[in-house]
């Protein structure tokens, strides 16, 4: 590894300061700004990122994390400009599992987080929607937990309601969740009551359409 150099690159039109190799290329710490607008500062290793990094891209997202091989790949933090922000494990430069915290529309800024995010813990498919297991909770005191499919719940899960009594839900439900019913209940599950009154059958959303 040489000495820190500067260099512009004309076919790219990208611009670099920091550590180099033998073959000029980045090797060791350095700052890379790229000619679409996105800049990086971290770690390379034969010209590619790899360690740690930080990369803010022209749309205003900012990652700050690990890489491999000029890939998002590791522990990370990616905040969105919309106000949505995820911190858990990367595969192949997107989400694989962790939390992330999607802002609502019209959230007071002044709201602690519970009451202005939307809030996930799971796993990601490879182009970061919610797929496979999670668990979402909203600011209305809502809770899911169970199957994703292309963000929304799918398959098998639990969901429940709140009471004024944040220990007991004011009901439950546990069965089936369909993407094709907008991420809503469809299918066979049973209910749960705060009376203690259960109902299982078949259910379409919260209306019974037939009883067992």
């Amino acid at each position: 590894m040489t000495a820190p150099t500067v260099s512009f690159d004309e076919t790219t039109g990208d611009y670099y300061e920091g550590f180099v190799n033998e073959e000029n290329k980045p090797h060791g710490f350095g700052k890379m700004m790229y000619a679409n607008g996105d800049m990086y500062e971290g770690y390379f290793e034969n010209g590619l990122k790899q360690g740690t990094g930080t990369m803010t891209f022209q749309t205003a997202c900012i990652y700050i994390g690990e890489w491999n091989e000029d890939q998002m790949e590791g522990s990370g933090y990616m905040k969105w400009p919309m106000g949505d922000y995820f911190y858990g494990e990367w595969k192949d430069g997107n989400p694989y599992y962790g939390t992330k915290y999607f802002l609502q529309a019209g959230a007071p800024i002044d709201a602690p987080t519970e009451g202005r995010y939307c809030i996930y813990t799971g796993t990601f498919d490879g182009g970061g929607l919610l797929s496979g297991w999670g668990t979402m909770r909203w600011p209305s005191g809502d809770i899911y937990v169970g199957q994703w499919q292309n963000n929304v719940r799918h398959g098998w899960g639990t969901q429940y309601w709140p009471s004024e009594d944040p220990n007991i839900p004011e009901y439950s439900f546990v069965g089936q969740f369909n993407e094709l019913n907008g991420g809503w209940i469809q299918g066979e599950g049973t209910m749960y009551y705060r009376d203690g009154s259960v109902v299982k059958g078949t259910w379409n959303g919260t209306e019974l359409i037939s009883a067992e």
